[in-house]
């Protein structure tokens, strides 16, 4: 299930975007499924465009280089381009997401208009292909989905990312809930938490924080009067850490 938290403090994410209120209908779905991209790596504030959506691949660490590798477009098909990690076995598509060594995904809409998300294909990257016993907790990694308003502040929902199936980790379908998929954001960002196997899970603090991204689906609400403002890149900020809740 996921976890829902709100906060009014500055936005860690940012970027030169148009950010707008709305409350009108829903006006057009996409589902960004990073297919026909082509295999690439990502270094530290790198940007692509994909179905009409700018997406830009972020570090976690203040001191970033342009040079540090924190995501890439690989192809499901073929599971030799993970190399030394452990990468979903099951998504047997054209491309996804992989979020490397801390870092961030995040999407802002080209069109006017507010972003949806309603639901997403997820898994943890392992730091090292799993050949041992207990090698990786039940729950190896927790994703954060941030949604950002106008004003910086966000509202956040954390999803746990299961330990490997035997030795292979695999892509499951989340959903987000009817509250976060019903509002309106300007930016939505995606990064991950490494978890021990006392249940501690941290963000931003060792590049194991690593997950596999795909199918995204998300609605544009049209905005009939847009307002413009200039927001600067900046980076993730301090050290974040998340304990699970434990069920009772």
């Amino acid at each position: 299930m996921a976890q829902t938290h709100r906060s009014t403090g500055r936005r860690l994410l940012a970027g030169a975007v148009l950010v707008f209120a709305c409350s009108a209908a829903l006006a057009d779905s996409f589902t960004l499924d990073f297919d026909d991209l082509g295999y690439s790596f990502l270094g530290a504030g790198d940007m692509f465009g994909h179905k009409g959506f700018q997406l830009s691949a972020l570090s976690g660490l203040p001191d970033s280089q342009p040079s540090d590798l924190v995501g890439a477009i690989f192809d499901g098909n073929a599971p030799g381009m993970c190399m030394q990690l452990s990468c979903p076995t099951n998504n047997l598509t054209a491309g996804y997401y992989a979020g490397l060594n801390d870092g961030a995904l995040l999407i802002d809409s080209a069109a006017p208009g507010g972003l949806h998300i309603k639901s997403f294909d997820a898994s943890f990257i392992g730091a090292f292909q799993r050949n041992e016993v207990d090698g990786y907790p039940d729950v190896a990694g927790v994703l954060e989905v941030r949604g950002y308003a106008a004003d910086g502040s966000f509202v956040s929902e954390h999803f746990n990312l299961s330990g490997p199936a035997g030795t292979d980790f695999l892509m499951q379908r989340y959903e987000t809930s009817a509250d976060f998929a019903s509002q309106a954001f300007t930016e939505i960002s995606f990064f991950a938490y490494r978890c021990d196997f006392s249940g501690e899970c941290i963000a931003f603090g060792d590049n194991a924080g690593q997950f596999a991204l795909d199918n995204i689906s998300m609605d544009v609400s049209p905005v009939p009067e847009p307002g413009a403002w200039l927001m600067l890149l900046g980076g993730l900020g301090t050290i974040s850490v998340f304990r699970r809740r434990r069920a009772v």
